[in-house]
């Protein structure tokens, strides 16, 4: 009885938790002004509803991949704060991927 009611709750849940977690995904290339890629690597990769896991490849590029909760959040995030950072001298969107949940 007790496996059932939580398998009934956690059915429940996750029918209204589900769409929450869906993100949508980018991939941005950062080219750095000279000497500042450590720099512009080392910054905060948070943004409002998004978050950044940076590598650094090359001295002065940089490849970050962008998780955001929806897409104007991520337009956001490509447009306007990643030029904005210090350091930053080009950026290049790779490719877009979003969940399907």
């Amino acid at each position: 009885m007790r496996t059932l009611l939580v398998l009934g709750c956690l059915a429940v849940t996750t029918a209204f938790v589900g769409p929450a977690f869906a993100t949508t995904d980018a991939y941005v290339l950062i080219e750095t002004d000279a000497n500042r890629g450590g720099d512009v690597m080392n910054t905060n990769w948070g943004f409002g509803q998004c978050k950044g896991l940076a590598h650094m490849f090359r001295p002065d590029e940089i490849v970050v991949q962008v998780a955001c909760t929806d897409l104007a959040s991520l337009q956001n995030a490509v447009g306007a704060d990643i030029p904005a950072r210090d350091g930053v001298k080009r950026v290049t969107l790779w490719i877009i991927e979003a969940d399907p949940r």
